[in-house]
């Protein structure tokens, strides 16, 4: 009897140290890092309250080290992650290169209430101090992005047809009877063409078809890149105010070759081919063009209209960008001081971007180069 209560009790402690332990060790879980002398630089980007996020700062000087230190001082560990990037928003990432590739790590900095929190995904998350956070976020706000994106809606959509209009693009009323449609659609079931509204071709064509001069063009298209457009403008009656200019439409965006070394130069070449100018000085359009994984053939893959607004009295941009994201999504207006803001705003986006070892989809104003859309550093981990 004495033994069997001396045996209970042995397996009492046992269990009250395993537990224990298992507590030290949770509590004394550790941020992941590289080794400090691995560590060559960090980037920044500052993600804000409506997902758009900064450019990355790179740091590679004593102040790398100050935040690595404060970062395995100060963390004391809370919670498991189970998220790819953090629920709270404004925060910033915290992108860590190592000498080696496996060695990479990111890390997610922000507030919460009153408290400050490092959050690795997957790994864990930690509270941490106000300096650590004041000193990461002095480095990332500085590089806020320097433009503004919303949706079209009918709270702002008589400012914009009204910039389109002193622009001189055409087709104000239908646009506004497109961003409606678009809005209501979106909750409901897509139609037998598999869409519920226009897409970013459409809306240029659209918006700059009056404007767009040329001497020539492919009479018979036989890609398939276009089906989904051409169906729309074909067969739903909303669209075909295109019809008499499809064929336009298909020698602006639809699939052409280009040589070994000639995929920047596809889009000016098709242009002068087919002696395609635009002859608008107020505005300009905007065109991404990528590279065909299957053929050496290259293709618009988004576009939208610029709007030059620094005549108009009251209006804070210089620039204006109107564009359609895809079937189903919203319209979007983005006010820019700089052209160039383009470049950001189009490589914060996944879907535009490509890996680092393949050809950088390049960014045209009308049949000039912008410039690429190379993968950011901060996100080749």
């Amino acid at each position: 009897m004495i033994q069997r209560q001396a045996d209970k009790v042995a397996i009492c402690i046992m269990t009250i140290i395993i537990v224990l332990a298992g507590c030290a060790a949770s509590g004394d879980k550790k941020v992941e890092l590289p080794e400090s002398v691995s560590i060559e630089s960090i980037e920044l980007q500052f993600m804000d309250d409506s997902g758009t996020s900064s450019g990355a700062v790179s740091i590679d000087n004593e102040e790398k080290d100050a935040i690595i230190e404060l970062i395995q001082t100060t963390c004391k560990y809370r919670s498991e992650s189970v998220y790819d990037n953090p629920q709270e928003t404004p925060y910033i990432s915290v992108n860590i290169h190592a000498k080696t590739e496996e060695e990479n790590r990111v890390l997610y900095v922000y507030k919460k209430g009153n408290g400050y929190y490092v959050e690795q995904p997957y790994i864990g998350i930690w509270t941490t101090d106000e300096e650590l956070y004041n000193r990461i976020n002095s480095h990332a706000e500085g590089r806020k992005a320097g433009f503004t994106t919303e949706d079209i809606t009918d709270n702002n959509i008589s400012e914009v047809s009204s910039i389109m209009e002193n622009a001189g693009l055409s087709n104000a009323d239908v646009f506004k009877k497109w961003v409606g449609e678009s809005t209501a659609g979106r909750s409901e079931e897509s139609g037998a063409n598999g869409f519920t509204d226009a897409d970013c071709r459409m809306t240029v064509m659209l918006l700059a078809g009056e404007s767009i001069g040329y001497e020539s063009v492919d009479d018979n298209y036989d890609g398939t890149y276009l089906m989904f457009d051409t169906d729309a403008i074909e067969n739903n009656e909303a669209y075909r105010v295109l019809l008499d200019k499809e064929k336009l439409f298909t020698t602006l965006f639809g699939e052409v070759p280009y040589s070994k070394d000639g995929f920047a130069d596809a889009l000016p070449e098709n242009w002068r081919k087919h002696g395609i100018v635009f002859n608008n000085d107020k505005c300009s359009i905007i065109s991404i063009v990528f590279k065909s994984l299957e053929k050496e053939e290259a293709f618009v893959g988004h576009t939208g209209i610029l709007i030059d607004t620094r005549d108009i009295e009251g209006e804070e941009a210089n620039y204006l960008f109107i564009e359609k994201l895809a079937f189903g999504e919203p319209f979007k207006v983005t006010k820019l001081n700089e052209k160039e803001e383009l470049i950001t705003l189009f490589s914060e986006r996944a879907d535009y971007t490509v890996e680092k070892d393949e050809p950088a989809p390049v960014v045209y104003e009308n049949d000039k180069i912008l410039g690429e859309l190379k993968r950011p550093k901060a996100t080749e981990d």
